[in-house]
């Protein structure tokens, strides 16, 4: 743990906030297809995959933290940080896809409380896939930054 906390720098803290972003994406999924509304429409696999493929990236960089490093593991860590931005990009325009039409006839005919409820969570996985997209890109940029550093 102390290891963990000595190499906590700038581009850590940013894809540990990746992980709990991409973390409520999925949770907020997952409430939406229980809804009602969109029980009785396939939920988009691709929008899981490229979700959980994210966290397995943003966990696998954070072991990478906690372990030895040395060559392979700085290789790891550089293709995750190119990779994990591309996965979450491509899992929010997978729901944009798979969402856009209910949200439209939600909005234009079907708007009423109910519908709302059943659509919000799915306003707030996209929210939460794109802001972790950002951030991840963010984070890719943020190499060497330790916290509290000052330019001079």
């Amino acid at each position: 743990m102390k290891k963990l906390l000595a190499s906590l720098n700038v581009q850590t803290c940013l894809l540990l906030s990746t992980f709990v972003f991409t973390l409520v994406a999925l949770v907020s999924y997952i409430i939406n297809i229980s809804t009602e509304y969109f029980q009785a429409y396939a939920p988009s696999g691709a929008y899981f995959a490229f979700l959980i493929l994210s966290l397995v990236f943003a966990a696998g960089f954070i072991v990478l933290k906690i372990l030895k490093e040395n060559k392979i593991f700085k290789i790891a860590e550089n293709v995750i940080l190119a990779v994990l931005p591309g996965l979450l990009m491509a899992a929010v325009m997978f729901l944009f896809l798979d969402r856009i039409y209910y949200v439209l006839v939600i909005f234009t005919y079907e708007k009423n409380e109910t519908n709302m409820a059943a659509l919000m969570p799915a306003l707030v996985s996209f929210a939460a896939a794109a802001l972790a997209s950002i951030i991840a890109l963010a984070s890719s940029f943020m190499k060497d930054k330790e916290i509290g550093q000052v330019k001079e």
